[in-house]
């Protein structure tokens, strides 16, 4: 079963616009291995909502993680943020960089709520 976790995460890292029967096939497969999983479904509006989740539990110190970490010390860094003209903010990293770990450590904080 932990190859249908691969495939499940090597599909999502490659592949757009999924049919929600996949998405739904991979996330029962991925139940019978781990047990209590929930899937997340990612929009503007749902990733700044972790994001800023994750931001106020790092400010609050709820959240951490080792000094070691140095990918995610990088990108918590180098994450930014856009205000568009009509007010609405996006997080992102910024061009040619990735957002991998942040949003892993966003979803993880999000999932203990």
């Amino acid at each position: 079963m932990r190859r249908e976790a691969k495939r499940f995460i090597n599909n999502i890292k490659t592949e757009r616009g999924l049919s929600r029967e996949t998405v739904e096939s991979y996330q029962d497969d991925l139940k019978r291995v781990y047990g209590d999983i929930d899937g997340f479904k990612f929009t503007s509006s749902s990733k700044t909502a972790v994001v800023q989740r994750l931001i106020v539990a790092v400010e609050q110190r709820c959240v951490s993680w080792p000094a070691a970490w140095d990918v995610l010390t990088a990108e918590m860094g180098r994450y930014e943020y856009a205000i568009s003209p009509s007010g609405g903010i996006t997080y992102d990293a910024p061009s040619g960089y990735h957002d991998d770990c942040v949003i892993a450590l966003a979803l993880a904080n999000y999932r203990r709520w």
